[in-house]
């Protein structure tokens, strides 16, 4: 065999493994990537606004950003009071930001988390811990 039929066997196969090994192939654990726990808040303490409600919310932003079915939420500096204004405190989940968030009443954007899930689950633990700015 030639160097040059040995480079053709060769080659492809180091470039596919070059593009696994900078992909990282998946082998990556899953709680490095950021993925909450399916149960709820994934933080020690109690549930957190900016670490467990935020990341919740990112695909508002897509509509709601230009105030799209008369909510505004930018997830910018004023965040937390935009979503205070889709909590209710006393039914916390009778709360807009789940019940829309999960595709109830008639939320015009669908689905973005189910009733259950880490999404859903953190929101409403924090707004049963006080909705605090944290």
């Amino acid at each position: 065999m030639t160097s040059k039929s040995a480079l053709r066997l060769v080659g492809p196969f180091l470039i596919g493994f070059a593009l696994l090994a900078v992909s990282g192939c998946g082998t990556e654990h899953v709680f490095e990537r950021g993925t909450r726990n399916p149960m709820g808040p994934t933080n020690d303490g109690p549930p957190s606004f900016a670490q467990d409600v935020l990341p919740a919310l990112s695909s508002c932003i897509s509509c709601h950003g230009s105030g799209t079915g008369n909510w505004v939420y930018d997830g910018g500096a004023d965040a937390y009071n935009q979503v205070l204004e889709q909590i209710d405190s006393e039914s916390p989940a009778a709360s807009g930001v789940l019940v829309k968030g999960s595709g109830g009443d008639s939320h015009g954007g669908g689905s973005h988390f189910s009733v259950g899930s880490a999404d859903y689950n953190a929101i409403l633990a924090w707004i049963e811990d006080g909705a605090g700015d944290n």
